[in-house]
């Protein structure tokens, strides 16, 4: 740590990837860059993930906004995009379904 009248410096490291939803939106991280999905836009994301879930494929956009993925055989492969660029990451099967439960709960939709 370096501490002046004019800067601290602190040590950090850069996280692995991950999804995170609140009620407020869904963060996508790749370990490098991160896409957020605002509250306003989580209806059209969780039309989306049940198109992946039904279809097991979709790509959907909304002006600067897309988001689109397929599913495999363990697991869930999902892009997502937004003004200031473009994320893919892969998830388990398991946490796209509590994903898209967590989304359902926070909108207040039936699952």
């Amino acid at each position: 740590m370096t501490v002046t009248e004019r800067h601290t410096t602190l040590p950090a490291k850069a996280v692995e990837p991950y999804v995170h939803a609140d009620e407020r939106g869904v963060v996508f991280h790749d370990g490098r860059h991160t896409v957020i999905w605002p509250q306003a836009r989580m209806r059209f994301l969780v039309e989306t993930l049940a198109i992946i879930a039904v279809d097991r494929r979709a790509t959907r956009s909304q002006h600067e906004w897309a988001l689109g993925g397929f599913a495999t055989a363990t697991g869930v492969t999902l892009y997502a995009s937004d003004p200031r660029g473009a994320i893919s990451l892969s998830i388990s099967r398991e946490s796209f379904d509590e994903l898209r439960d967590a989304l359902a709960r926070y909108l207040q939709l039936p699952t």
